[in-house]
């Protein structure tokens, strides 16, 4: 598919470099000659439509290696930060033999839907070190919620207010706390609107 593409662009360049030299040498001529390519160009796709399915294919290809190219980059720039920060709280087996990175943010509800699945890995996996990173993209509340995580990982508290806030529902800018996960003991959410 690769070999077709190629013999494709290599066919239009040379039809653009083979054209009539008469012809491209007045204004007219030229315009007349780019029509005609632009039909040949055209006409060829309409025919074999898998020759541009196949080059978008290859761009996204090289799109994403890329950009996996420079994740990786970073990461490995990063990996202090991000795996072995003593600042960031870790669970599962702190002396873990894997670790699982999650960066999430309290009000995020795709990073609830994974909950379940770290936690059916924690318990399954005893030797899985779980490194939580707060994350709080969605708004003023988010970054208060991960203040508040943070002040009470300082505390040695961190595992108790993380577990009870993911177990809370949405946490939304009109919702708030009546009295706070960590000093109640609670699981269960008590709110109001205002």
């Amino acid at each position: 598919m690769r070999i077709r593409a190629q013999f494709f662009v290599m066919a239009l360049v040379g039809v653009a470099l083979l054209g009539n030299p008469a012809a491209a040498a007045d204004a007219g001529g030229a315009s007349q000659q780019r029509q005609q390519v632009e039909t040949i160009i055209h006409d060829y796709l309409m025919q074999h439509p898998d020759v541009l399915i196949a080059a978008l294919r290859e761009a996204e290809d090289k799109l994403h290696h890329e950009d996996a190219a420079k994740a990786s980059q970073a990461l490995t720039q990063n990996k202090k930060a991000v795996f072995n920060d003593p600042a960031t709280p870790v669970g599962g087996n702190p002396a873990g033999d894997v670790t699982v990175v999650e960066f999430f943010d309290y009000r995020c509800p795709y990073c609830k839907q994974v909950e379940p699945s770290l936690d059916s890995m924690l318990r399954h996996d005893t030797k899985l070190r779980l490194v939580y990173k707060e994350f709080p993209i969605l708004g003023p509340v988010s970054v208060t919620a991960a203040r508040a995580a943070l002040a009470a990982e300082a505390q040695g508290k961190y595992d108790a207010f993380h577990t009870a806030m993911r177990r809370r529902a949405a946490i939304s800018p009109t919702t708030r706390s009546t009295r706070s996960p960590a000093r109640s003991g609670s699981t269960s959410p008590s709110s109001s609107a205002t």
